[in-house]
């Protein structure tokens, strides 16, 4: 069988490369502003423009838990960069509301435990928010894969700053 230009085989292949094409490009689309969004987030406590560069970058994905999540953070960081006792309480507050919600969209994401976690610890003792840190860690310790995009830098974050268990050491190291 000869292929024509017309040939009805010949466009099905073109129509399903082009659809395949368009896919790849949008998922190379949404990865860059994950990296900045996962970049940013380490940042947060150098200065409210990484604060504000990051509310900015994920307002736009507000669909994807993951970038709730990082959305979430930042508004909570937000907080540390605000004047009066009650502007950085209603902050907080704000924020930890948002990661709530991406948990409740994504309760098996590891990324999104992991955002909370760590704003919660990050969290100074005399407000009232921190309330699934235990949880969250206890989850991501048990549940991070070493395929996962985030893997070294989770596994990095915890081992430093986790105040981990010798078993969860362990775990994590293995």
């Amino acid at each position: 069988m000869q292929y024509t230009k017309n040939s009805p085989i010949l466009s099905n292949t073109f129509k399903i490369f082009g659809i395949l094409s368009l896919f790849i490009m949008m998922s190379a689309i949404q990865l860059a502003p994950l990296q900045n969004a996962r970049t940013l987030f380490t940042k947060l406590d150098k200065g409210s423009v990484y604060v504000d560069s990051l509310i900015s970058v994920t307002s736009k994905y507000s669909s994807s838990p993951v970038m709730l999540a990082y959305n979430g953070a930042a508004h909570t960081a937000k907080a540390k960069y605000l004047g009066n006792v009650f502007s950085k309480y209603s902050q907080a507050k704000k924020g930890l509301g948002i990661m709530d919600n991406a948990v409740q969209k994504s309760p098996k994401n590891v990324e999104v435990r992991f955002v909370r976690y760590c704003t919660e610890l990050n969290i100074p003792s005399v407000m009232p928010f921190t309330s699934h840190v235990e949880q969250d860690k206890s989850f991501v310790i048990n549940n991070l894969k070493k395929d996962h995009a985030h893997y070294q830098a989770i596994k990095n974050f915890l081992l430093k700053y986790g105040d981990l268990s010798a078993e969860e050491k362990k775990k994590l190291r293995s």
